[in-house]
């Protein structure tokens, strides 16, 4: 009886602690949204990097362009030593996480992957989700007070076999956030 105490005690911490975590606001996934556009639009219609295509073939479902995505549950950045310079503007946006509404991302579809899952073997991940081109993660978006300029960090990768990730600026023009600028965090 104790340790069913205990297990529902457990289980129940993990949900509140899910429950009270901070949630992302409509400029946050008007942001998030954008970035993923300007980052991984390029693939969306089979113009990935021809990199070992035989192994992506072994590993995932064989979907070739960017129209699914697998993102986490909780927004992530974790930099370098060599990116300090831009750490420190994400130090307050990004030192907790925030719940992802995956139904808030606009251009993409995504499914949410459960903390449990990350380090999944990736022969089992695509078979659950047959139709992901890759996992896509990303910080939350720091912003200017004026609400007009903002920088996220977004990475991808389809199997720790290929994968790059960067920070994308962003612009509001006519109501739309625009890339204007962006710097190479990693690639392999």
């Amino acid at each position: 009886i104790v340790c069913l105490i205990l297990l529902i005690g457990c289980n129940n911490d993990k949900v509140s602690e899910k429950a009270t975590l901070p949630e992302l606001d409509s400029i946050d996934y008007e942001i998030i949204s954008a970035a993923l556009y300007y980052f991984l639009g390029e693939y969306r219609h089979n113009s990935y990097p021809n990199y070992d295509t035989n192994y992506f073939d072994r590993v995932h479902s064989g979907v070739t362009n960017a129209e699914v995505l697998i993102i986490p549950e909780f927004t992530d950045f974790e930099p370098d030593s060599s990116e300090q310079y831009i750490a420190k503007r994400f130090a307050i946006e990004n030192s907790i996480k925030y719940r992802i509404d995956n139904s808030r991302i606009t251009t993409f579809k995504t499914y949410l992957l459960p903390q449990s899952q990350h380090d999944a073997d990736f022969k089992k991940l695509y078979s659950e989700f047959p139709d992901a081109w890759g996992i896509a993660g990303f910080s939350r978006p720091a912003v200017t007070i004026n609400k007009e300029k903002a920088v996220i960090y977004v990475y991808f990768h389809k199997s720790w076999k290929w994968g790059k990730a960067l920070y994308v600026w962003l612009i509001k023009e006519n109501g739309r956030w625009i890339q204007y600028d962006i710097i190479g965090s990693w690639i392999f």
